[in-house]
């Protein structure tokens, strides 16, 4: 996992907190393994994931090389794999039907809950914004680059569990520093049931839980998300 001074962990040690990352993981666990299910029905060996829920974005090709009915091919560069999704424009009654019958079955697909949600309970800001007495005033948005398409993300390994989010307080003391007198909105402070921890924490108890795995005689297989 990249580090970010924007971003911190959040070591999850009491509820709702544990009961909604618990419930994530298995609705994450489940989507994946329908998606694939779906894939594999379609004739593809694999899906393409959406980055703003972790669900189902796309089908990948057909191993016949053939695009069924009421699909289009998404054209991907850099060496990036095809992939499809049900069709946005199409034409004629047939295609039309066709199109219909595939977005239905590609919704139905089951997808992750909603980290909106975790992220709506916590009370997570949305970006920073300030105003001076003299009416100047700015805001802006997560410069991490993960939270653009998501508000927040969820990580596990075996029974521990953690939420990445953003880190608003290296924003606000820049926007402290230039505007000492400013009136700043985007604080947040954490809730009980969470702790801090840092990235090298978090190693150590990845690094931990992988030793242990090890030493039951288990492949250590990465859970993190």
């Amino acid at each position: 996992m990249a580090k970010n001074e924007n971003a911190m962990i959040l070591l999850i040690e009491g509820e709702p907190w544990l009961g909604m990352a618990k419930a994530w993981k298995e609705s994450y666990v489940a989507s994946q393994r329908a998606a694939l299910e779906f894939c594999r029905s379609m004739g593809a060996k694999h899906g393409v994931q959406n980055h703003e829920d972790d669900g189902l974005g796309g089908v990948g090709i057909p191993e016949s090389g053939i695009i069924p009915p009421g699909w289009r091919r998404i054209r991907r560069t850099r060496g990036a794999v095809d992939y499809m999704v049900p069709q946005h424009k199409p034409r004629g009654e047939a295609q039309k039907e066709a199109a219909a019958a595939a977005k239905a079955a590609f919704d139905a697909v089951p997808r992750p809950n909603s980290l909106r949600e975790i992220a709506k309970a916590l009370g997570l800001p949305g970006g920073v914004s300030w105003e001076t007495p003299a009416g100047s005033m700015g805001s802006s948005g997560f410069s991490d680059l993960r939270f653009l398409m998501k508000p927040m993300n969820v990580l596990f390994m075996g029974e521990t569990y953690a939420f990445f989010v953003p880190d608003t307080e290296p924003q606000i003391a820049k926007i402290r520093a230039e505007h000492p007198d400013a009136t700043i909105t985007g604080e947040w402070t954490i809730p009980p049931g969470l702790k801090r921890i840092s990235d090298a924490q978090w190693d150590l108890l990845v690094a931990q839980w992988k030793v242990a795995r090890e030493k039951a005689g288990d492949a250590a297989e990465e859970e993190e998300d």
